[in-house]
């Protein structure tokens, strides 16, 4: 029984078995197996940079439209780090919101504003020349793709086998 949403489920309360969580993993009583890693970034459409410039500095999009995911636990302040290595945030006004990246990364491909969207996603566009990437030295890469359970002791062995053919894949 598969149940597809984009929502963080809680997954001992609900019943879930097993979650897949794309996400810079907090500290939690759940067991989590990472899958892959993966990397936000800083997408716009040519013809976006073209009408408002590249921004210099992260600082930049405070002033600059911008796409929100709101699955995104950062919403309107934007994570990034500075060269040494300190995080910060900053916030940004959204032209248009939405709770799937695709969606987030067919706005941006529309000239609605920049975004932050996983590098998976986001690849495909930046390949074909309908996004840019920006800002990649302000970028954390401490993220990844999780499989997520409540308890190793009580694990399903069918859960077990779907966890390492994920991670095999």
């Amino acid at each position: 029984d598969i149940d597809l949403d984009d929502r963080v489920v809680d997954l001992v309360e609900e019943g879930y078995d097993l979650a897949i969580r794309i996400t810079k993993l907090a500290d939690s009583t759940l067991i989590a197996r990472r899958l892959a890693p993966f990397r936000l970034l800083l997408c716009a459409s040519p013809a976006l940079v073209a009408k408002y410039g590249s921004p210099k500095h992260p600082r930049d999009l405070q002033t600059l439209p911008c796409v929100v995911d709101t699955n995104g636990r950062y919403r309107y302040n934007w994570p990034f780090r500075d060269p040494d290595g300190s995080q910060f945030s900053v916030p940004v006004e959204s032209q248009f919101e939405a709770n799937s990246p695709f969606a987030v990364r067919a706005a941006a491909m529309a000239s609605i504003g920049f975004a932050l969207i996983p590098d998976f996603i986001a690849q495909p566009a930046i390949e074909s020349g309908q996004l840019v990437s920006l800002l990649e030295e302000y970028l954390d890469d401490g993220r990844g793709i999780f499989a997520v359970f409540p308890d190793r002791r009580h694990l399903p062995a069918r859960v077990r086998v779907l966890v390492d053919f994920l991670a095999q894949w």
